[in-house]
């Protein structure tokens, strides 16, 4: 588990360091560019959760692995939603509610990567 929590924290500090260089560019516009972020958002989770789950995790340890992957970012995204003007400066804080639902969005895809799929990705 350890392994997965400090790759969780590694995808939770580049996650949000892409939200706060092009989080204006990517959630701002109508509704309809919202729903193309997620989708393209929920590819990348899975992918990524994916090939880590290949490369990285061991047998046997997927949902400790998939947990750890999800841990620090549910952590790190509600201290970074309270502190929103701070972690996100460059953003309204009409944006928080995207981002928040963004981040759980992400965070579902790689929990239901690594349950569902992850004994048969996991390298022996």
């Amino acid at each position: 588990m350890r392994r997965g929590l400090l790759v969780g924290f590694a995808m939770w500090f580049v996650t949000t360091m892409i939200l706060r260089i092009w989080g204006g560019w990517l959630l701002e516009g109508d509704m309809a560019d919202f729903m193309l972020v997620m989708l393209v958002a929920g590819i990348l989770a899975g992918a990524v959760t994916a090939l880590l789950l290949r490369y990285v995790c061991t047998p046997g340890k997927v949902a400790r692995f998939g947990a750890g992957l999800a841990i620090p970012g549910l952590f790190g995204y509600a201290g970074s939603l309270i502190a929103f003007c701070d972690f996100f400066p460059g953003l309204s804080s009409t944006m928080a509610d995207l981002i928040a639902s963004l981040t759980l969005w992400w965070y579902a895809i790689v929990l239901s990567t690594a349950l569902l799929y992850g004994d048969r990705l996991a390298r022996n």
